[in-house]
């Protein structure tokens, strides 16, 4: 009985921390198509992107890829802005915010090394629709560039800004590559937590299985 119990706890922890499946919401590159980059929005520029989503949705993680080198300085902050969308350009800001970065992840080398940059974001709320993200990364830099297509251009409406205020964007040419998903990063557990949790559900049912021995003595008494 003991044994049970002290399984059946482990597996209700263990399904507590277990991350939901991430849903993508818009993704202008599903094919990965890229071949090139642009770096004004590592050069104190705000550069958007229009996106849209099918239906009313919760925004919790952004990623963006880039192109970087040896000499890129490790990004120290990511400001994010959402718009909505007036004459396929960036009309009212929606939210905005400033933040770390989550994950990175390489996805490709063709003499600069391509990353997926990811960044939590607190939960943001979105009905269906058209809107811009307009994205902004510190520390000010050259070895840093958003990637895009040249081959097979991605589709959308691009502007840039000196300040990201609404109002104050003009037409830019290139589309870059970026994708929205519904589950934060920080929901999926680090190595050392997984490790923790495993030592911990074996400390359950060893400890389940030494009250059970005594019971058991007992009852052949």
């Amino acid at each position: 009985m003991f044994l049970r119990r002290g399984f059946f706890a482990a597996a209700v922890i263990f399904g507590l921390v277990l991350p939901a499946h991430a849903a993508v919401l818009f993704d202008n590159n599903p094919t990965n198509s890229t071949s090139g980059g642009n770096n004004p929005e590592a050069q104190g520029f705000y550069v958007a992107q229009n996106f849209s989503l099918s239906q009313a949705s919760t925004l919790n993680s952004f990623f963006f890829n880039a192109f970087t080198s040896p000499a890129t300085v490790p990004i120290t902050s990511v400001n994010l802005n959402i718009y909505t969308s007036v004459n396929n350009a960036p009309g009212t800001l929606l939210d905005s915010g400033t933040f770390q970065v989550a994950s990175q992840v390489v996805t490709g080398n063709n003499g600069f090394v391509l990353k997926d940059f990811g960044i939590d974001l607190p939960s943001w709320q979105l009905g269906a629709g058209t809107y811009f993200v307009a994205l902004n990364v510190l520390p000010s830099q050259w070895d840093m560039h958003w990637t895009i297509s040249y081959g097979s251009p991605l589709p959308g409406n691009s502007y840039i800004s000196g300040n990201g205020v609404s109002g104050t964007f003009s037409t830019y040419q290139f589309d870059h590559d970026f994708r929205f998903e519904d589950t934060a990063i920080g929901a999926v557990p680090e190595p050392s937590t997984w490790a923790m949790m495993i030592l911990g559900f074996a400390g359950v049912g060893y400890m389940a299985c030494r009250r059970r021995k005594p019971a058991a003595a007992l009852t052949a008494a």
